[in-house]
């Protein structure tokens, strides 16, 4: 009965320690991956500030005739597919055939890891409309359809 005893105290014993390092072990994974996930957004967040840099400046480009073109960008990790995206979003005021300004707005995204143009949209302000607007090779007919096309490259 004393040996039954010993040996079940013991099993427990054994049991608990066994969880505890196992769930030890399981919290510092996840703790590593936390960091890991943070470094990558953090990288990815210097890349397209790099990027944008080199390819916007300051994030404003003036031409002549009063026509501007006004730039900025949000980037986004996204850990599911292991990729690095920009999202320009751009608005180009130029002068129309009757020597107004006239406004249009782009937007961009690009995978920075492979170096590719995953869609864009192209439209005037005043016009629902767009000219261009494609994400890969789904085409759509609105910006809010772009939107939903670009939304699961820009979430977790």
């Amino acid at each position: 009965m004393k040996r039954t005893l010993f040996l079940s105290i013991l099993i427990v014993f054994f049991t608990i320690s066994f969880m505890f390092v196992v769930g030890c072990n399981n919290h510092n994974t996840i703790k590593e991956q936390s960091k890991k996930k943070y470094e990558l957004q953090e990288r990815c967040g210097k890349w397209c500030e790099e990027y944008f840099n080199k390819e916007y400046g300051n994030g404003i480009i003036n031409g002549g005739d009063g026509e501007r073109l006004i730039s900025n960008y949000t980037n986004h990790y996204n850990k599911k597919i292991n990729k690095c995206f920009i999202l320009i979003t751009s608005t180009e005021f130029i002068r129309n055939m009757e020597n107004k300004i006239e406004s249009i707005r782009m937007k961009t995204l690009f995978d920075l890891n492979k170096n590719k143009e995953y869609g864009s949209l192209v439209q005037f302000e005043n016009n629902n409309k767009p000219i261009n607007c494609r994400i890969l090779e789904k085409y759509c007919n609105s910006e809010k359809e772009w939107d939903l096309l670009v939304k699961p490259y820009r979430e977790d």
